[in-house]
């Protein structure tokens, strides 16, 4: 992950990314992405218990689960299987996120912004801070932590 697709507010772990939990060290809600003399080496963060600096090539993106999702504010739209998503109803469209389906192949959420009944477009991520970015270009609002 590059500095450069954070933004102030964005989550991310602090760790080596990889398939434990274990991996994970903290996360942490950005608050500075670097300075003029270290030129986005370093990541400022709140975390749980302490502000920490986030070092070059040890932070990374945290991959979003559902837990995450429910924690946002979503809610599961139907029963819960690969082809409903989970919804945040906005003021102006209602924002899904479908779930890694085996049928792709893939390990990523498609989002979907639904536009009516018939419409809807798609999108492929696999971050925390790609969904907040994402939901904050679309709504021009924080997508923050409800629970």
């Amino acid at each position: 992950m590059k500095a450069n697709e954070l933004r102030i507010g964005n989550y991310i772990a602090n760790g080596v990314e990889g398939i434990f939990k274990s991996d994970i060290m903290s996360i942490g809600k950005v608050l500075e992405i670097g300075n003029e003399g270290r030129k986005f080496e370093q990541i400022y963060c709140e975390c749980e218990e302490s502000l920490e600096w986030f070092f070059k090539d040890l932070y990374c993106g945290i991959p979003i689960t559902e837990k995450w999702l429910l924690n946002f504010g979503f809610e599961q739209y139907g029963q819960k299987n690969e082809a409903n998503p989970m919804v945040l109803n906005s003021r102006d469209f209602d924002f899904a996120i479908y779930p890694p389906s085996d049928f792709y192949k893939k390990q990523y959420w498609h989002t979907g912004i639904i536009e009516s009944i018939n419409s809807h477009k798609t999108l492929n991520i696999k971050y925390i801070h790609q969904l907040q970015n994402l939901y904050f270009a679309l709504t021009g609002e924080e997508l923050i932590i409800k629970q």
